[in-house]
């Protein structure tokens, strides 16, 4: 079976879970496809703030694209769809409700209910993000 991508697209979890042999602790795997996939910049938390979503950065179409799960065993949504995503350039609102990124020069808030995307503001020159 192959998965089809798109926005909104619901795909099925791919958590898996362990007890690490050495000190004891139980791992959760999120993510299983084979492609990179990356939490968000290190100093922008990937969880919302009720914890129990996650929003990471997946290439499975290969080029970066938003995703999010529900914590730990959920099935995965694909939040963007396009070419020019910075990958590294997502960040939660502080209630959770939007994220921000930047994507060919411009920043965008995306609704995660609503999928709906504004743009914020547009570089006159790209710069790169």
């Amino acid at each position: 079976m192959r998965l089809q991508f798109g926005k909104g697209q619901t795909l099925p979890s791919e958590h898996r879970q362990w007890i690490d042999d050495q000190i004891g602790t139980t791992i959760h795997q999120l993510t299983n496809y084979s492609c990179i996939n990356h939490h968000l910049y290190f100093l922008n938390r990937s969880f919302t703030p009720d914890g129990k979503e996650v929003v990471f950065t997946s290439y499975r179409d290969g080029q970066p694209n938003l995703y999010e799960l529900g914590f730990p065993n959920r099935p995965l949504r694909q939040l963007t769809e396009g070419e020019g995503l910075h990958p590294f350039s997502a960040c939660l609102s502080p209630a959770g409700k939007q994220i921000y990124f930047t994507r060919q020069g411009s920043v965008w808030c995306l609704d995660r209910d609503s999928l709906e995307e504004v743009c914020l503001a547009r570089a006159a020159v790209a710069y790169g993000w």
